[in-house]
């Protein structure tokens, strides 16, 4: 399916904090969720700043509705610190879906290594049966993404560096440990998400 990339008025309508410089953003605007599949992300305005010229990248996190989207932002450059500090109604402008989409269909149990703001494309999955996200953070307090896929209704298996939570160790180490008691289906598949210097992970050094 083709689906219409645009560039689209909407506004502030909630920011939740989910730990130290960490938020989920929901914004608000006639039908700039629709089409949206998991693993699109838009390019945002930073509000109030007309010094950012240019849009940040943010993978969709949850579409509600096709006039509602929220996004997972972790607050480290002048572009995110804007838009976690916006004010309800705040106007933004937003130029989406872009890139591409995950296989929905595979086999029978799905694994996903995340760790940070490149979790955020699995929030639009809920409802996929077989998925379980393998999330790591350094520590607990740093583990905010992991429980908001929680509260979307994904299925996670928390791993934390200093083990305050969950598995004491890496994302690398926790999916070893599952790889040696048994691969999740007949084939091992690798989708490259997130791209350091310039990729479309949301939230990224900008």
């Amino acid at each position: 399916m083709v689906t219409s990339i645009k560039k689209q008025q909407a506004r502030v309508k909630h920011i939740e904090g989910l730990g130290k410089g960490l938020a989920r953003v929901d914004l608000v605007g006639e039908g700039i969720g629709a089409g949206v599949l998991p693993g699109n992300f838009a390019m945002v305005q930073a509000p109030g700043r007309p010094d950012c010229i240019l849009f940040r990248p943010y993978s969709y996190f949850r579409v509600p509705d096709e006039d509602t989207v929220s996004l997972l932002i972790r607050d480290v450059g002048k572009g995110t610190h804007a838009l976690v500090g916006a004010p309800v109604d705040e106007p933004v402008e937003i130029l989406g879906p872009l890139g591409n989409t995950f296989p929905m269909e595979g086999p029978a149990k799905v694994w996903a290594v995340a760790g940070g703001v490149g979790a955020a494309p699995f929030g639009m999955m809920p409802h996929h049966p077989n998925l379980t996200v393998l999330f790591g953070s350094r520590t607990s307090a740093d583990a905010g993404f992991g429980r908001a896929l929680e509260d979307a209704g994904v299925s996670v298996e928390l791993a934390t560096d200093d083990g305050s939570a969950g598995f004491h160790g890496t994302t690398v180490e926790l999916l070893r440990q599952k790889l040696e008691a048994g691969a999740p289906g007949g084939h091992l598949h690798l989708w490259p998400h997130t791209h350091d210097g310039g990729g479309y992970h949301s939230g990224g050094r900008v």
